[in-house]
């Protein structure tokens, strides 16, 4: 189905004395490193407003990135590839950009959700407690209701912090996304790949919806050969239901985490 609404905005460009501003006003988060092989290399910083920012009237994220871009790229080119802001309800908008010599800032709204690999952990935390509780601790109501073979099970359900519905609304979310980036609607914009689809790149807002957070094409179609644009658009689908967040063995993406 052709996404006919969604189509692409322009982000703003943000001069030294603004971003500076808007850095003071945006608490620096823990430095994380990219994991995964074909991720962007290079330092990734984070920094996230308390309250609303003034003009924007929400709280922002900034993520600041070592340049990013390779090759003979013009600075009209780099400039309009910056500035280039995918909209659609499931992938992150930028709304504004700062570069200098060494780095560019992405300029996002924050979304409080956090990102689906922090989610999915409180999940294994959680059933890991429910695992070595000891039996005088479970509710007397729940010991009494339901047959022993059955507690620990409905028990680790109950605690998860996403539920099915959950889950699968959130994988056809990203899905989604992905399609829009494979195959936009009819516009200028040429079809890309992501190139780094993985939880920490998924970010859910305060109702569990996902958005995917994108900061540049892993490839353009027409600007590499078509067979290594048809791979990086296989792996970005490959990576929906295969996580590779720095662990040894593969993993379902929506698995139920036991």
């Amino acid at each position: 189905m052709r996404e006919l609404l969604a189509f692409n905005g322009k982000a703003g460009k943000l001069n030294e004395g603004v971003f500076t501003t808007l850095k003071l006003i945006c608490r620096p988060e823990k430095a994380k490193q990219a994991k995964q092989g074909n991720a962007p290399q290079g330092n990734n910083t984070t920094r996230v407003s308390k309250g609303d920012v003034p003009l924007y009237n929400t709280r922002l994220v900034i993520r600041t990135v070592e340049k990013h871009w390779a090759g003979d790229l013009s600075e009209e080119d780099i400039e309009k590839n910056l500035e280039q802001t995918i909209l659609h309800y499931a992938i992150v908008p930028q709304v504004a950009y700062y570069r200098n010599a060494q780095t560019v800032s992405f300029v996002a709204p924050f979304f409080g959700g956090g990102t689906l690999d922090e989610v999915i952990q409180r999940e294994r935390e959680e059933t890991a407690k429910i695992a070595t509780e000891r039996p005088s601790k479970r509710k007397p109501e729940i010991e009494a209701e339901r047959p022993s073979e059955r507690k620990q099970e409905i028990t680790a359900e109950s605690s998860q912090t996403l539920e099915w519905r959950d889950k699968l609304r959130i994988l056809y979310q990203i899905c989604r996304a992905i399609e829009y980036l494979h195959q936009p609607p009819e516009c200028k914009r040429k079809p890309v790949s992501h190139g780094d689809i993985c939880m920490q790149n998924v970010l859910l807002d305060e109702q569990k919806n996902a958005r995917l957070l994108f900061l540049s094409p892993k490839s353009v179609e027409g600007e590499v050969g078509d067979k290594q644009f048809q791979e990086d658009k296989n792996k970005d689908w490959h990576m929906t239901s295969l996580d590779k967040v720095g662990r040894k063995q593969h993993h379902t993406f929506f698995h139920v985490y036991k």
